[in-house]
């Protein structure tokens, strides 16, 4: 990995607003992980996700996903943003989508939904993971509509499976906004390491590459190959105070000397 990017000496902020602040302000994920620990270049990079950037990237998912499969369901008559993403903790934002539901002859309901999504990374596939560990549907008639009808208790549960049903792929939608943004300011495409996640007060996510808290310097980790393959075997070995994994394992050539 590479890029012509390199600024030596300075921080800087690029024309999206992401701020870098490090000793060596624009470097790839290749050479962060091989700072030596304390070097002044190992400090902080910091690529940071503004809210506004977040909130367009689920705009964007929820329309091509759930919208895009059930048209009847529809952004909601807000004067406010359709979507407004929050602080939870250091590592995790809550997401208020305002979206509603097109009913012949009566109202549309509104339909809000608050989602919880935390970053996180694992060291031995080094990437941007969201997950979800709540999403709740609430489908709201007006009181007398309810009362003078009684027979929309479809429409919840049809708006609600249709949200569930498309939460997956709209939570990828918007990793893939994310490793877009973060890859193009990098400079690189994809990491050597894993970064650490810090939610600012105003819903920005700062993504940190930096030394690191997963290990020790020297520490070391060896799996051998399972017995199905061969090869030296993976060794994990601690750089910058992250996992990086080396080796291979590949597989035993059948019977006959022929390749599967």
């Amino acid at each position: 990995m590479s890029t012509n990017n390199s600024r030596i000496g300075k921080a800087w902020t690029s024309r999206h607003g992401r701020t870098w602040r490090s000793g060596i302000a624009a470097c790839t994920a290749a050479s962060l992980a091989l700072l030596p620990t304390g070097s002044a270049g190992a400090a902080d990079v910091v690529v940071t996700l503004d809210r506004a950037f977040l909130e367009r990237a689920v705009e964007d998912a929820i329309t091509r996903t759930a919208i895009a499969a059930e048209p009847r369901l529809h952004w909601g008559h807000v004067s406010g943003r359709r979507v407004e993403i929050t602080r939870k903790d250091q590592d995790s934002i809550n997401i208020d989508l305002d979206l509603a539901f097109d009913v012949n002859n009566a109202p549309d309901p509104e339909v809000d939904v608050d989602v919880e999504v935390g970053f996180s990374c694992f060291y031995a596939d080094p990437d941007v993971k969201l997950s979800v560990p709540r999403f709740d549907v609430d489908v709201n008639f007006p009181a007398w509509l309810a009362v003078a009808t009684g027979g929309l208790s479809w429409v919840a549960n049809h708006v609600v499976n249709v949200l569930v049903d498309k939460k997956l792929r709209s939570m990828d939608s918007v990793r893939q906004d994310v490793m877009r943004q973060v890859n193009a300011e990098l400079g690189a495409v994809g990491f050597e390491f894993c970064p650490a996640f810090n939610v600012t007060s105003g819903a920005n996510v700062q993504v940190e590459f930096g030394a690191g808290s997963e290990c020790s310097p020297g520490q070391t980790k060896h799996r051998a190959c399972p017995f199905t393959t061969q090869g030296s075997g993976y060794t994990d070995i601690c750089v910058n105070g992250y996992w990086v994994r080396t080796g291979v394992c590949e597989p035993k050539a059948p019977p006959g000397g022929q390749q599967p």
